[in-house]
């Protein structure tokens, strides 16, 4: 299996393909479909890996597995609505299918509409499958890592002062950002995640720290979510730069009122 963490910055799939050998009598047709599939994915061709898959499932509707596999190739080709639905039918099948759980989480984070993430019932579901994740498996640090970055999306520092909930929402991040750490102290990735908390909350100076921290481990970065996601956590700390610079400037304009 492959696990590619999520990116502090927008959502990176993860890939887990459960494409192993079954071994189910009579179901060699079925595994023909299975590793043709899994072979068009691993390759990018993801329209044909969802026509493999679909005659896979055609032959056995009961394969937790292939619900998973195909709501992959649904998640990469854009079309959100049926991969949720078939992480859905894979839990169904199987109600500790932690990847299947995983998997719909990031779904919903990834196809959520953060105009607002505080408004957003879309989050509260992608907390939801994460928490799942993590009563099912309490080392799973991608999972912390990612409800932190859920409970994150609650918080911006324009909507200060924050009430209770939003505070709650910060030291929810905070602890599953530091539990990612414990489990894990080379997650650069889990700093540039507090890195981005902080920055939300309005404390760039902590946010500077942690964003420095990731990027001490460039490559660990690279290795994990490519150059890209190592442009957005440099992008991250620059947002953070401007953003206590933006504060500076809001206490300014303030003493033109007296």
């Amino acid at each position: 299996m492959k696990i590619t963490r999520k990116t502090a910055i927008g959502v990176t799939l993860i890939v887990l393909l459960g494409l192993s050998s079954w071994g189910l009598a009579g179901a060699l047709e079925e595994q023909k479909y299975i590793d043709l599939g899994k072979d068009e994915y691993n390759k990018g061709n993801y329209d044909a890996a969802l026509y493999l898959f679909n005659k896979a499932i055609a032959l056995n509707p009961d394969n937790s597995r292939l619900y998973n596999d195909r709501g992959l190739c649904y998640v990469v080709l854009g079309d959100i609505d049926n991969a949720i639905s078939d992480f859905s039918k894979a839990i169904e099948l199987d109600t500790d299918f932690v990847e299947a759980y995983y998997n719909r989480g990031l779904a919903y984070f990834g196809g959520g509409k953060w105009k607002r993430a505080l408004d957003n019932e879309e989050g509260d579901k992608a907390i939801a499958d994460f928490t799942k994740v993590i009563e099912l498996d309490p080392e799973y640090a991608e999972a912390y890592n990612n409800r932190g970055l859920v409970y994150s999306e609650y918080i911006h520092y324009y909507y200060k002062p924050f009430d209770s909930e939003i505070i709650d929402n910060y030291n929810n991040a905070l602890a599953d950002f530091d539990k990612v750490l414990e489990l894990d102290p080379t997650y650069a990735l889990a700093h540039a995640g507090k890195g981005n908390l902080y920055y939300r909350y309005g404390d760039f100076d902590n946010g500077t720290a942690e964003f420095n921290k990731a990027l001490e481990s460039e490559e660990l970065i690279i290795q994990e979510v490519s150059l890209k996601g190592l442009a957005a956590v440099y992008y991250s700390r620059g947002r953070n730069y401007a953003g206590g610079h933006h504060m500076v400037y809001e206490d300014l304009r303030g003493t033109l009122d007296y």
